[in-house]
């Protein structure tokens, strides 16, 4: 069943990079051994998943670094990033960062 491979399939890990009171730097690092890195997608909160502007090193590789700036949480919310390969398995992180 597409998607619903188990979540060691695609390696993601995120950090908080640089913080404002309006921004936050989210930086994701995915690395899927078995496939192909498509696409990043970043959601805060109750929105909706918001696909990151493609890595430097490109779409396609086996490891890729995605950085994007997303509007600072509110309080209680976690930002979740979704990382797909070209199979279409993803694997999604909710990020408990401070």
């Amino acid at each position: 069943e597409r998607g619903a491979a188990p979540a060691e399939r695609v390696a993601v890990s995120a950090e908080r990079g640089a913080a404002s009171e309006e921004t936050w730097t989210i930086v994701v690092a995915a690395r899927d051994p078995g496939g192909r890195l498509a696409k990043a997608e970043i959601s805060v909160g109750d929105g909706s998943f918001v696909e990151l502007p493609p890595p430097a090193s490109g779409i396609g590789a086996v490891a890729a670094t995605w950085e994007a700036r997303i509007p600072a949480p509110r309080p209680g919310e976690r930002p979740t990033v979704r990382v797909v390969d070209a199979a279409g398995n993803a694997s999604t992180r909710v990020l408990n960062l401070p």
